[in-house]
C-alpha cells in the first residue's frame, strides 16, 4: 500500500502540482522529472534498481529520432530549439523509467486506478465547500478563466462539450483529458497485468470509470479504452468464428453508439472550442499537405510546431494529434523515423511481457487510434499513457524468467 500511496504521490506530482497549490519559477513538470531522474540515480547506486543493457537501448531507440531531426533542423534551417527539446525528451525518457523501475506497471496503473475515486472525492468536496471564480486576464476561446477554489486547492473548468449549461474539470490533473487519461491507464490495468480481479470488482470500477466520464468528458480516452476492450475480445476469440460474430455483434454495437459520442468533438455547436475540430483540423491539415515548404522535409522545429501556426493565422491553434503535430514539428521524414522506431520497439518487445499477445495488440490499437485524438508521440507529460508500458514490456523477457526459474531449481538439487 505504501509504495501505491507513493506511487501516487510520484504521479500527481509528474502530472499537475499546480492543481494543489504548489508553485515553483521552474517549469514544474520538469523540475518533477529532474527529481525522479534523481530518483533513478539514487536507487541505481544503492541498488534498490537495476537498469539494463536492453533499458539503455530503448531508451536511445526513442530518442534517436529527434536528435537526428534537431541535428538536421540546427544544420540545414538553423534552429536550435530542437537541441533543446531533446534534452527534454531525454529527461521524460528517464522518468518515465524511474516510474516503471520503482513502481512496475501493475502499481503503476493501480495508482492511476485509486487515484480515480480520490479524485472524484476531491472534486465533489470542493464543489460543494468551495466557490467559482473568474479570472479575466486569462479568459480566452480556449480558456474561460472559470475556476473551483477551496483552501489550496484550485480546479481549472471548462466549458462543457455535450451540454451547454455543464461544465467539465479534470480536478489535481488540471485538464480534464488529462484526469480522463489517468482513469483509462488505470481501466487498462484491470486487464494487463498479473492480478485477476472479480467481476462485481471490474463492475464496480467500471461505474467509477463513467462516473469520471461524466466529469471529464475525455472522449479520446473513452475511445481509447473502448477500441481496448473490442480488440481484447475479438482478437481473443479470432479462432472461433462465432464467438468472434458475438463479439462483434454486441461489443460492436456499444462501440459504434458510445464513438458517436467520443466523435462529437468535432461538432462545432457544441460549447467547447476545443470540440468544434471540424475548422481547426482543416486548417492544421491544410498546413500540413500545402503549406509547408518542400525543403522542411524535418519540420518547422521540435517544439515549434503550435507557436508556428500562431505566426501563420494570428491565434493559437490546438494540435491534439499525435500524427499531425509529427509531421508539422518533425516533417515528413521526421515522423516516418519515429513511427518505425515506436512500431519496432512495440514489435520486439511483444515476446517479453507475460500478458497475453491478444491483450498486448489491443493495447497498440487502443494507443494509436487515442493519438488520432492527442499529441502522445511528442515524448511528453502525455506520453505517460503508453511509454512506461512500454518500458514495462522491455523488462526481464519471458526467457530470463525461465532461465531464472531453471537456476533456482538446479540450486534446489544441491541441497
Amino acid at each position: 500500500m505504501w509504495r501505491i500511496l507513493g506511487g501516487l504521490l510520484a504521479i500527481l506530482l509528474y502530472l499537475s502540482p499546480k492543481a494543489v497549490g504548489i508553485s515553483f519559477p521552474l517549469a514544474m513538470h520538469t523540475l518533477t522529472c529532474v527529481g525522479l531522474v534523481c530518483m533513478l540515480g539514487i536507487g541505481w547506486f544503492g541498488g534498490l534498481i537495476t537498469i539494463t543493457l536492453r533499458d539503455i537501448i530503448i531508451c536511445l531507440c526513442l530518442l534517436s529520432p529527434f536528435v537526428c531531426v534537431g541535428i538536421i533542423q540546427f544544420l540545414v534551417i538553423h534552429e536550435i530549439a530542437g537541441l533543446k527539446y531533446i534534452a527534454l525528451v531525454a529527461l521524460n525518457l528517464l522518468a518515465a523509467l524511474t516510474l516503471t523501475k520503482y513502481f512496475s506497471w501493475e502499481l503503476y496503473s493501480k495508482a492511476f486506478r485509486w487515484s480515480i475515486p480520490f479524485n472524484i472525492i476531491l472534486i465533489s468536496a470542493v464543489l460543494l465547500l468551495g466557490s467559482i471564480s473568474f479570472d479575466p486576464t486569462i479568459h480566452t476561446i480556449y480558456d474561460p478563466g472559470l475556476f473551483m477554489d477551496w483552501k489550496n486547492f484550485h480546479f481549472t473548468l471548462a466549458p462543457s462539450s455535450l451540454a451547454l449549461e455543464k461544465v467539465r474539470t479534470g480536478g489535481i490533473f488540471g485538464h480534464a483529458n488529462i484526469f480522463g487519461m489517468v482513469a483509462t491507464i488505470g481501466m487498462l490495468g484491470l486487464y494487463i497485468g498479473k492480478e485477476r480481479t472479480s467481476l462485481m470488482v471490474r463492475i464496480s470500477w467500471w461505474v467509477l470509470f463513467i462516473f469520471s466520464f461524466v466529469i471529464t468528458e475525455s472522449r479520446s480516452s473513452l475511445l481509447m479504452l473502448l477500441v481496448f476492450m473490442v480488440a481484447n475480445n475479438i482478437l481473443q476469440s479470432w479462432n472461433s468464428i462465432k464467438k468472434v460474430v458475438k463479439n462483434i455483434v454486441v461489443v460492436g454495437g456499444v462501440f459504434c453508439i458510445l464513438l458517436a459520442v467520443a466523435f462529437m468533438r468535432f461538432d462545432e455547436q457544441t460549447g467547447d472550442i476545443t470540440s468544434g475540430r471540424a475548422g481547426i483540423m482543416d486548417i492544421v491539415s491544410a498546413e500540413v499537405l500545402d503549406g509547408l515548404p518542400t525543403t522542411q522535409a524535418f519540420g518547422v522545429g521540435l517544439g515549434l510546431g503550435i507557436s508556428y501556426l500562431e505566426q501563420q493565422y494570428g491565434f493559437m491553434i490546438p494540435v491534439d494529434n499525435s500524427y499531425f503535430r509529427l509531421l508539422i514539428d518533425a516533417g515528413l521524414l521526421g515522423t516516418l523515423m519515429f513511427l518505425f522506431v515506436v512500431g519496432f520497439c512495440f514489435w520486439r518487445a511483444r515476446k517479453n511481457i507475460l500478458t497475453p499477445q491478444y491483450t498486448y495488440g489491443a493495447f497498440v490499437l487502443g494507443m494509436v487510434a487515442h493519438s488520432l485524438f492527442e499529441s502522445d508521440f511528442m515524448i511528453d507529460f502525455k506520453s505517460f499513457i503508453w511509454l512506461p508500458f512500454l518500458l514495462y514490456a522491455t523488462q526481464d523477457s519471458v526467457d530470463d524468467k525461465n532461465y531464472k526459474n531453471h537456476e533456482s531449481s538446479r540450486d534446489l538439487d544441491h541441497i
